[in-house]
C-alpha cells in the first residue's frame, strides 16, 4: 500500500523519469514477491490515478501532456514522445564523440559543447556523457565498477543489500534521460546506501 502511493504521489509531482523508475522498480520487485503483488500495488496506482482524474482532470491531463505533447523528436513503436530536444543533445554529443571513440575528448567536454551550442550545459543522459568524455575505455571501466557493486550487494546478507540494489537499479535508469551523476543531492545519499549495504554484518547481528 506504501509503495503504491509512493507511486502515485510521482504521478501528482509530474516528473516522467522518477515516474517511469518506480514503475520499473516495482515490475522488478514483482520477480521476487511475486506479480500477485505487482498486479495488486498497481491497481491500487490506478484506482487513485482515476480519482485524481475525478477530482482534478487539469493535474492527470498536464502530466500526460509531458510524454506526448512539445518537441516529439523521439519515437518508439510509432509512439512520438516528447523528448524536451533530447534527440538534438544527444546528437550532437556523438558526433563530438566519434571525433575521439576510444579514450573521449577530456573531461568536461560534454558540458562545454552543450553551452555552446544550447541553453544547458546537460546532455540529459549520463552515458552518452560518460562515453564522449572518457570514451570507449572510460565507459568500459565504469561499467565494470557498477558490476561488481551489484555482484557484491547480490551477495551481501546485509539488512540493508536489497535497498541499495534497488537504489542503483533506479540510479542506472536515470541515467538514460537524465544528469544524475551531477546531482549531489542524489549522488550522496545513494553513496551511503551503497556503504550501508556492502557493510559486513557485525558479530552481535549474527
Amino acid at each position: 500500500m506504501i509503495i503504491s502511493l509512493y507511486i502515485f504521489s510521482i504521478l501528482v509531482s509530474g516528473s516522467r523519469t522518477v515516474f517511469v523508475i518506480a514503475l520499473f522498480m516495482l515490475l522488478f520487485q514483482s520477480l521476487v514477491t511475486g506479480f500477485k503483488t505487482f498486479f495488486y500495488r498497481l491497481s491500487i496506482v490506478i484506482f487513485l490515478a482515476a480519482i485524481l482524474f475525478y477530482w482534478n482532470a487539469e493535474i492527470f491531463f498536464g502530466f500526460s501532456e509531458r510524454f506526448i505533447s512539445g518537441d516529439t523528436s523521439l519515437n518508439y513503436g510509432g509512439i512520438a514522445i516528447n523528448g524536451e530536444g533530447r534527440s538534438n543533445f544527444w546528437d550532437l554529443i556523438l558526433s563530438r564523440w566519434s571525433e575521439n571513440r576510444y579514450l573521449g575528448n577530456g573531461i568536461g567536454d560534454t558540458e562545454i559543447i552543450m553551452s555552446a551550442n544550447f541553453y544547458t550545459e546537460q546532455g540529459h543522459n549520463d552515458y552518452l556523457r560518460l562515453l564522449n568524455d572518457f570514451g570507449i575505455l572510460g565507459l568500459g571501466i565504469y561499467f565494470i565498477f557498477l558490476i561488481s557493486i551489484i555482484i557484491r550487494l547480490y551477495k551481501s546478507e546485509n539488512t540493508y543489500s536489497s535497498i541499495a540494489l534497488y537504489s542503483v537499479g533506479g540510479f542506472l535508469i536515470s541515467m538514460i534521460t537524465d544528469n544524475t551523476i551531477v546531482y549531489s543531492f542524489v549522488m550522496i545519499p545513494l553513496g551511503i546506501v551503497i556503504g550501508m549495504g556492502l557493510k559486513k554484518r557485525e558479530v552481535s547481528e549474527l
